[in-house]
């Protein structure tokens, strides 16, 4: 049950001392909002974006910002299509087996969402026979099917909001993300009123990580220390802030 879409977009953010040699690719989903979408002109808007722009001005880095599907990410930044994932990415243990992360930018507990006066729990019992919705190559897709696999159907989506319109259907039973998306796009709005979390939040390391951080090829030290120092300058000078207070009423940063 994959329902796919392919977005195609690239936009072009020129740091005053950029040198060309400095020419970087970012990769983003453009479909996980307030993180990242693609607006009606076929340009990536949202935290992720804004925050890479600063981010790129801040190292002095020239960069280009494509959308590329969630789970193509990891196999397009190995094949050197684009050099950074900012992608809502959680840093985790099997992931840095395979690529590197700077520090984390964000943190977000996981949570199950279902339709309000659901009868059932978010253990193996509960969900015994359920359909659980989750994004394709995610690590809440890792987190079902090691826990639930045997027990419950699994159906993998492109995108978020390919699973939250079956979620709003009843094609699925329950879906499972990072809870302030699921909050901005479904439960504040209008079309969530018959629904709420289920469950509690899940914030195991194991399968969870421990925050968001940008992805970078194994080896590519010099990027990965532009973009922690970048990073580091934008909460001092007070830019991330203003970024994500233009987003998020709430501190997302892992202190």
């Amino acid at each position: 049950m994959k329902i796919f879409m392919k977005v195609a977009a690239a936009i072009t953010i020129l740091a005053p001392a950029a040198q060309a040699q400095d020419t970087v690719r970012i990769a983003t989903e453009g479909a996980f909002p307030p993180f990242n979408w693609v607006n009606a002109e076929g340009a990536p808007e949202g935290f992720e974006v804004d925050l890479a722009k600063a981010l790129c001005t801040e190292a002095q880095l020239t960069c280009d910002i494509v959308v590329q599907d969630f789970d193509g990410l990891i196999p397009g930044l190995e094949a050197k299509q684009f050099d950074v994932i900012m992608a809502s990415m959680n840093i985790t243990e099997a992931r840095q087996k395979v690529i590197d992360f700077t520090r984390p930018y964000y943190r977000d507990s996981q949570q199950f969402v279902a339709a309000k006066g659901a009868d059932f729990s978010t253990d193996k019992a509960g969900l015994a026979g359920k359909v659980i919705g989750v994004v394709s190559g995610s690590i809440h897709e890792n987190y079902v099917e090691a826990m639930f696999g045997d027990v419950a159907r699994i159906a993998s989506y492109q995108n978020q909001d390919s699973a939250l319109q079956d979620l709003i259907s009843g094609r699925i039973d329950t879906y499972l993300d990072g809870g302030i998306s699921i909050s901005e796009n479904l439960l504040k709005r209008p079309e969530g009123a018959g629904f709420a979390f289920i469950g509690t939040a899940l914030t195991d390391p194991a399968y969870f990580g421990i925050g968001v951080g940008a992805g970078v090829r194994k080896g590519d030290a010099e990027l990965k220390e532009r973009l922690d120092a970048a990073i580091e300058a934008a909460h001092a000078d007070g830019t991330y802030d203003r970024i994500r207070s233009k987003y998020f009423a709430v501190d997302i940063f892992p202190n």
